[in-house]
């Protein structure tokens, strides 16, 4: 799965630089940090975010 992730420009990275991505690009009530945040903390998730960065 990593290999077809990163094929296609998609990396792993910090909560901080999907809070960044977020904040700059938006998205759904689902995708936002802090319920992922609240999530991940009442349901033991083994979170894993992901990011593709334009150069």
């Amino acid at each position: 799965m990593k290999t077809l992730l990163s094929l296609f420009g998609w990396k792993e990275a910090s909560i901080d630089d999907y809070r960044q991505c977020y904040s700059m690009y938006g998205g759904g009530l689902a995708t936002h940090p802090v319920v992922l945040d609240f999530i991940h903390k009442h349901f033991k998730c083994d979170e894993k975010y992901y990011v593709q960065k334009v150069v």
